[in-house]
């Protein structure tokens, strides 16, 4: 991640912001950090299946669902307190 403008390290100001703590914290720190104009790039990475898991797929579909609803929610209603910039569109580092 690349951040212009701050003197926080990146995990710090991105997890000041967040609000959720469950199934979508991660994309929620994805969407704070797309916001708050961060360089985000996908990397491989080696799944390896385990049969012991703890996913449940259709109670955590819709965990996932809920979840993104919810950052959108939160988004729309301001609970971010990250604003954006009219001139570009982006969210100034300094908020």
């Amino acid at each position: 991640m690349v951040l212009k403008h701050s003197n926080l390290p990146p995990e710090k100001e991105l997890f000041a912001h967040q609000k959720i703590d469950g199934w979508a914290y991660d994309s929620e720190v994805l969407f704070l950090a797309v916001r708050r104009g961060y360089k985000v790039r996908e990397v491989p990475v080696t799944w390896v299946h385990s049969a012991d898991t703890r996913v449940r797929l259709l109670r955590d579909v819709f965990s996932s669902l809920n979840g993104l609803l919810q950052i959108r929610w939160n988004w729309i209603t301001g609970k971010y307190s990250m604003e954006k910039s009219r001139e570009s569109g982006r969210i100034p580092a300094d908020v």
